[in-house]
């Protein structure tokens, strides 16, 4: 490694390491897939356009999970994110999203108050707690699972509550774009 690439490094550690990324744990990102379906496959949001819109990212997030649902990997989908834009939160528009996309909306629950990675992981784990859901199937895209996994997971193992079963499995983008179903950065939003 060369001295300016490990300059880089350290400063980015640094820098990482001075904003308290707890979170910011490696995890291994391929798809952790649990042997029968999971009780809920879970979307975490991203950030909506101005007007109210899915960017590409959350777009192929949902068509991913609605993928999965179709091929009997959980029995339905908790999109969690609120962060409204325009009168619409994440959870609202990834709903939409997934209908249109072919889910039933009866297998599709919200959960609209979420603004952080933290409360996706937290707000889930209550509601799953609370419907007596056992099983969870996050997915995401790769760059968010880094960070998203060991929030999850110490969401999903609090001291006190029943510990909940994890698996994860990022966008696949050549199934997508195989099936038609892949959104592309610049392609109108929805």
């Amino acid at each position: 490694m060369s001295a300016r690439a490990c300059a880089g490094f350290a400063l980015a550690s640094a820098l990482l390491g001075g904003l308290g990324c707890r979170y910011y744990r490696w995890e291994g990102q391929e798809a952790r897939t649990p042997p029968t379906p999971t009780d809920v496959l879970v979307v975490p949001g991203i950030r909506l356009t101005d007007d109210g819109r899915a960017s590409y990212v959350l777009h192929n997030r949902i068509a991913m999970a609605v993928h999965l649902l179709q091929e009997g990997r959980g029995r339905r989908i908790v999109v969690t994110g609120g962060n409204p834009k325009a009168g619409v939160t994440e959870a609202a528009r990834m709903m939409a999203l997934a209908v249109e996309l072919g889910a039933d909306p009866d297998e599709v629950i919200a959960e609209p108050f979420a603004t952080t990675t933290v409360e996706n992981a937290t707000n889930t784990a209550a509601l799953m707690r609370a419907f007596g859901w056992r099983s969870a199937l996050v997915v995401t895209d790769r760059v968010h699972l880094g960070y998203a996994i060991p929030v999850f997971r110490d969401a999903f193992t609090a001291p006190g509550a029943p510990a909940l079963e994890l698996y994860w499995a990022p966008v696949d983008y050549e199934l997508l774009k195989a099936r038609g179903l892949m959104r592309l950065p610049g392609d109108p939003a929805r």
